[in-house]
């Protein structure tokens, strides 16, 4: 069975070929046709002056120019012409000496030239002989310029149709993709719903059937996967918002320090856990930054996740102000992201070189450029660096209150430094 990229392409290739087919068609058959119509016309309009002595009523008036001879009765000049013949004139008297008078307009090719031609009987008058009418229409120069623009038309439409097959082409990457990120967010999605409702599932027959051995830290267990379950569906609520351009942010004035210090906290058991260091620092004077917090925040520990998700030893958490911006950098001492994984990272359910997949990264970044500015990664000697850079507007400037520095429970380390630019 094709696949979509093959089935575009192949249409769009299809389509082209179609459209060539028609032109030539209408350079083959229709074009012709009034060409033959409109010299018909003109050598008749011509004829019908010439023999009425008054010249052509505007309305009957063509594009294309009847040339006129007046000959004598056998075909001879006589006294009417004071300067010899063309060589195509030579050609047509030759012709109408060989063959007669036409009957009605006729299409000839003589010497290399198309054309059309009426040779018709003039009777005599009082005051002058029989004489014979000769009208013809050249089309060479029509033809010529017809065939001219056909073969430009066809080469345009031959770079179009390459263009369109390999924009097709491009079109029908772009949908495999897509269709491999769904399936690849479906799979993922399915496996982060199903892990937590395992547990939940567990937990639960174990409180029913009196197995649990501390029912109040199972039914905790049961509280925090659902917590984890509830963050994912509005991480993917997120997306769906933010795609339909429906995101509303709540812009409140807010201290930045007490956020950053609130996700170390959070953070701190789990860091604890793993054996890592969380170290944060905090300058007591950050300033207020206005933004939505709770989505900010989420931001952060999203990519604090991912730092103790991936560090050795140490996370080092930096918030400074530059040029007008809020920097905060997380750091971390891991093996680092390759150079392969490390443009994709924030893409949605990318599976890199450790088939870890989610969403948190590109929530965060999408979260950071709704506020106007950037989140960033690179690699360190050793580990990654996550860089936010967050415009701050002057009330955010404005607002600096010094306030010291909290500790969770010795959980993590802070300090207060100003400029790790």
């Amino acid at each position: 069975m094709l696949n979509s990229k093959t089935r575009l392409t192949l249409f769009t290739g299809l389509m082209m070929a179609l459209v060539i087919l028609l032109i030539i068609l209408a350079q083959r058959f229709i074009f012709p046709v009034y060409l033959q119509r409109i010299a018909r016309e003109t050598i008749l309009h011509e004829a019908d002056a010439f023999l009425k002595q008054t010249a052509s009523p505007p309305e009957t008036r063509v594009s294309v120019q009847a040339n006129s001879l007046v000959l004598l009765e056998d075909f001879s000049p006589g006294m009417v012409y004071h300067s010899s013949f063309t060589r195509l004139e030579n050609a047509l008297v030759q012709h109408c000496r060989q063959h007669g008078f036409t009957q009605g307009v006729e299409r000839l090719s003589l010497n290399g030239e198309e054309l059309y031609l009426l040779a018709q009987r003039v009777e005599a008058t009082a005051d002058a002989p029989a004489l014979a009418l000769l009208l013809y229409v050249r089309i060479t120069p029509l033809r010529s310029l017809l065939r001219l623009l056909n073969a430009i038309l066809l080469l345009l439409l031959a770079g179009f149709g390459l263009l369109a097959i390999l924009s097709g082409r491009r079109l029908g990457r772009r949908t495999n993709d897509a269709q491999r990120k769904l399936q690849r967010m479906i799979s993922s999605v399915s496996h982060e719903m199903k892990t937590p409702l395992g547990i939940i599932q567990s937990q639960a027959e174990d409180i029913c059937q009196g197995q649990a051995p501390d029912a109040p830290a199972a039914a905790r267990s049961i509280l925090d996967t659902t917590e984890r379950m509830d963050r994912l569906v509005e991480e993917l609520l997120f997306f769906s918002r933010v795609n339909g351009e429906t995101i509303e942010l709540k812009m409140e004035p807010f201290s930045i320090r007490e956020m950053l210090e609130r996700c170390a906290c959070e953070l701190a058991p789990l860091a604890v856990r793993r054996k890592l260091r969380l170290i944060t620092h905090l300058p007591a004077d950050l300033p207020d930054y206005v933004g939505d917090e709770a989505n900010l925040e989420r931001a952060v520990r999203n990519v604090l996740n991912n730092a103790v998700r991936y560090a050795q030893q140490q996370i080092t958490m930096f918030a400074f102000t530059l040029e007008g911006q809020l920097v905060i950098k997380i750091k971390d001492d891991g093996l680092g992201i390759s150079k392969k994984d490390l443009k994709h990272i924030f893409e949605r359910f990318y599976a890199g070189s450790s088939e870890q997949t989610g969403i948190g990264l590109s929530l965060a970044r999408e979260i950071v450029r709704l506020h106007g500015g950037n989140l960033e990664a690179q690699n360190d000697d050793p580990g990654t660096v996550f860089r936010f850079t967050l415009p701050l507007s002057d009330k955010g400037k404005q607002t600096r209150r010094p306030r010291p520095a909290r500790r969770a429970k010795a959980s993590f380390d802070s300090t207060e430094e100003e400029d790790y630019s």
